[in-house]
Protein backbone atom coordinates (compact mmCIF):
# COMPACT_ATOMS: atom_id res chain seq x y z
CA UNK A 1 0.00 0.00 0.00
CA UNK A 2 1.39 3.42 -0.94
CA UNK A 3 1.92 6.22 1.55
CA UNK A 4 -0.74 8.31 -0.24
CA UNK A 5 -3.33 5.55 0.22
CA UNK A 6 -2.51 5.32 3.91
CA UNK A 7 -2.72 9.07 4.42
CA UNK A 8 -5.83 9.65 2.30
CA UNK A 9 -7.82 7.22 4.46
CA UNK A 10 -7.82 9.80 7.27
CA UNK A 11 -6.74 13.07 5.67
CA UNK A 12 -7.78 15.19 2.72
CA UNK A 13 -5.54 17.38 0.55
CA UNK A 14 -5.92 21.12 0.97
CA UNK A 15 -4.48 24.17 -0.72
CA UNK A 16 -2.04 26.76 0.61
CA UNK A 17 -4.71 28.66 2.58
CA UNK A 18 -4.87 26.32 5.60
CA UNK A 19 -1.06 26.19 5.79
CA UNK A 20 -0.92 30.00 5.74
CA UNK A 21 -3.64 30.12 8.41
CA UNK A 22 -1.50 27.87 10.63
CA UNK A 23 1.45 30.26 10.15
CA UNK A 24 -0.81 33.16 11.17
CA UNK A 25 -1.95 31.29 14.27
CA UNK A 26 1.72 30.58 15.11
CA UNK A 27 2.61 34.26 14.64
CA UNK A 28 5.01 33.53 11.79
CA UNK A 29 4.95 36.37 9.27
CA UNK A 30 5.22 36.00 5.53
CA UNK A 31 6.29 39.16 3.76
CA UNK A 32 4.44 39.44 0.46
CA UNK A 33 4.86 41.97 -2.39
CA UNK A 34 2.18 44.27 -0.89
CA UNK A 35 4.28 44.74 2.25
CA UNK A 36 7.86 44.08 1.09
CA UNK A 37 9.20 47.59 1.78
CA UNK A 38 7.10 48.47 4.82
CA UNK A 39 8.92 46.96 7.80
CA UNK A 40 12.23 46.22 9.46
CA UNK A 41 12.38 42.59 10.67
CA UNK A 42 11.72 43.50 14.32
CA UNK A 43 8.37 45.09 13.42
CA UNK A 44 7.25 41.70 12.07
CA UNK A 45 8.58 39.91 15.19
CA UNK A 46 11.13 38.03 13.08
CA UNK A 47 13.77 38.15 15.83
CA UNK A 48 11.27 36.47 18.18
CA UNK A 49 10.67 33.47 15.88
CA UNK A 50 14.30 32.93 14.83
CA UNK A 51 13.94 34.70 11.50
CA UNK A 52 16.88 37.06 11.96
CA UNK A 53 20.19 36.73 13.79
CA UNK A 54 22.22 39.59 15.22
CA UNK A 55 25.36 37.50 15.61
CA UNK A 56 26.08 35.96 12.23
CA UNK A 57 26.30 36.75 8.55
CA UNK A 58 25.93 39.84 6.43
CA UNK A 59 22.85 40.81 4.42
CA UNK A 60 21.41 43.90 2.71
CA UNK A 61 20.02 46.29 5.29
CA UNK A 62 21.98 44.73 8.16
CA UNK A 63 23.11 48.11 9.52
CA UNK A 64 19.55 49.42 9.86
CA UNK A 65 18.32 46.18 11.44
CA UNK A 66 21.23 46.02 13.89
CA UNK A 67 20.88 49.73 14.77
CA UNK A 68 17.22 49.17 15.64
CA UNK A 69 18.15 46.13 17.73
CA UNK A 70 20.99 47.73 19.70
CA UNK A 71 20.10 51.43 19.83
CA UNK A 72 16.58 52.07 18.63
CA UNK A 73 13.19 52.16 20.18
CA UNK A 74 10.71 50.06 18.25
CA UNK A 75 7.44 51.90 17.65
CA UNK A 76 5.56 49.18 15.77
CA UNK A 77 5.02 45.46 16.34
CA UNK A 78 3.15 42.63 14.72
CA UNK A 79 -0.05 41.40 16.34
CA UNK A 80 -2.51 38.65 15.51
CA UNK A 81 -6.09 39.80 14.95
CA UNK A 82 -9.51 38.66 13.79
CA UNK A 83 -11.99 40.56 11.66
CA UNK A 84 -15.55 39.79 10.63
CA UNK A 85 -15.55 40.93 7.03
CA UNK A 86 -17.17 39.82 3.79
CA UNK A 87 -13.91 40.38 1.90
CA UNK A 88 -10.50 38.91 2.65
CA UNK A 89 -8.06 41.67 3.69
CA UNK A 90 -5.15 41.97 1.28
CA UNK A 91 -1.51 42.44 2.31
CA UNK A 92 -0.91 46.15 2.77
CA UNK A 93 -4.53 46.97 3.73
CA UNK A 94 -4.30 49.87 6.20
CA UNK A 95 -5.40 49.64 9.83
CA UNK A 96 -6.78 52.68 11.66
CA UNK A 97 -6.95 53.59 15.36
CA UNK A 98 -8.48 56.60 17.14
CA UNK A 99 -5.14 57.83 18.53
CA UNK A 100 -3.87 58.76 15.05
CA UNK A 101 -6.99 60.69 13.96
CA UNK A 102 -7.67 59.32 10.48
CA UNK A 103 -4.08 58.29 9.71
CA UNK A 104 -3.15 54.67 9.26
CA UNK A 105 -1.58 53.05 12.32
CA UNK A 106 -0.26 50.09 10.36
CA UNK A 107 -0.91 47.48 7.70
CA UNK A 108 -2.06 43.91 7.25
CA UNK A 109 0.75 41.44 6.54
CA UNK A 110 -1.42 38.46 5.63
CA UNK A 111 -4.98 37.21 6.19
CA UNK A 112 -6.67 33.85 5.77
CA UNK A 113 -10.20 32.59 6.28
CA UNK A 114 -10.86 31.47 9.85
CA UNK A 115 -12.55 28.11 10.43
CA UNK A 116 -14.98 29.98 12.73
CA UNK A 117 -15.84 32.58 10.07
CA UNK A 118 -14.31 35.92 9.22
CA UNK A 119 -10.56 36.23 8.79
CA UNK A 120 -7.55 35.77 11.02
CA UNK A 121 -4.62 38.00 10.19
CA UNK A 122 -1.24 39.36 11.15
CA UNK A 123 -0.96 43.13 11.26
CA UNK A 124 1.82 45.53 12.17
CA UNK A 125 0.57 48.53 14.15
CA UNK A 126 1.96 51.35 16.26
CA UNK A 127 2.37 50.26 19.87
CA UNK A 128 0.54 53.42 20.96
CA UNK A 129 -2.55 52.25 19.07
CA UNK A 130 -2.74 48.82 20.69
CA UNK A 131 -4.83 50.05 23.64
CA UNK A 132 -6.08 53.35 22.22
CA UNK A 133 -9.54 52.12 21.26
CA UNK A 134 -11.10 50.13 18.47
CA UNK A 135 -8.83 49.20 15.60
CA UNK A 136 -10.51 49.36 12.20
CA UNK A 137 -9.69 47.73 8.87
CA UNK A 138 -9.26 49.73 5.64
CA UNK A 139 -10.93 52.97 6.87
CA UNK A 140 -11.48 54.71 10.20
CA UNK A 141 -15.06 53.35 10.21
CA UNK A 142 -14.27 49.95 8.66
CA UNK A 143 -14.75 46.53 10.25
CA UNK A 144 -13.54 46.19 13.84
CA UNK A 145 -10.27 44.28 14.37
CA UNK A 146 -10.01 42.23 17.55
CA UNK A 147 -6.44 41.64 18.72
CA UNK A 148 -5.71 38.07 19.77
CA UNK A 149 -2.90 36.47 21.72
CA UNK A 150 0.27 35.35 19.97
CA UNK A 151 1.88 32.06 21.03
CA UNK A 152 4.98 34.02 22.16
CA UNK A 153 5.38 37.20 24.15
CA UNK A 154 7.19 40.51 23.88
CA UNK A 155 7.11 43.79 25.72
CA UNK A 156 4.49 46.08 24.23
CA UNK A 157 6.32 49.08 25.68
CA UNK A 158 9.57 48.71 23.77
Amino acid sequence: MSLWQLLSAKAAPVGAGPWSWLDIMAGIPVILPGTAEEFVPQMANLELVGGVSFTKGCYPGQEIVARMHYLGRLKQRMFRAHVESALQPLPGTPVFAPDLHGQSTGHVLEAQASPQGGYDLLTVIHLSSKDAGELRLATSDGPHLVLEKLPYSFSATE
